[in-house]
């Protein structure tokens, strides 16, 4: 799973890194702020996966960040763990209502979290699947439209010819 980690302190940041690591999460790319993350956004040649932000960051916060990344396309249904130290309830509302797929308070329960970053993975499989199933319901519908269009045209020109 690809993880983009938006923290502006950097021992969370290595924190994350680490404990992301020992449980085989290691494609990890790490942002201290949110116009970095941006940058490396619209870098990336494969969009992310999974994006963990910190509310409190330098410039724009990570609730803005959030809900700047649900605008963009590859972002729309991505999982977007808020993880912070900001834990009352006006702040949680607001990470909801920019997007946020889960929020998760500092100081950081590495067992919680690895929990729910595999909730997300499931949530984003399951997603993958559900595309695919469309994608290929839409593919069975035009071929069946063009057998329909072919076999009328086989059909009539049967009845022409006899």
């Amino acid at each position: 799973m690809k993880i983009l980690a938006v923290d502006d302190d950097e021992f969370i940041r290595d924190l994350l890194v680490g404990a992301l690591s020992e449980i085989g999460l290691d494609d990890i790319t790490v942002a201290d702020s949110a116009e970095s993350a941006l940058e490396l956004v619209a870098a990336a040649e494969k969009p992310f996966e999974c994006l963990l932000l910190d509310i409190r960051l330098p410039g724009k916060n990570g609730l803005e960040l959030c809900s700047l990344l649900r605008r963009h396309t590859d972002y729309t249904s991505c999982p977007i763990l808020m993880i912070t130290s900001v834990s009352d309830k006006a702040h949680i509302d607001r990470a909801f209502r920019a997007g946020a797929s889960d929020y998760v308070t500092k100081p950081l329960n590495m067992a919680e979290l690895a929990a729910r970053i595999s909730f997300a993975q499931q949530e984003l499989s399951r997603d993958k699947r559900v595309k695919q199933d469309d994608y290929a319901l839409k593919v069975f519908e035009v071929l069946v439209r063009m057998w329909r269009k072919f076999s009328g045209g086989v059909l009539r020109a049967c009845n022409l010819s006899s």
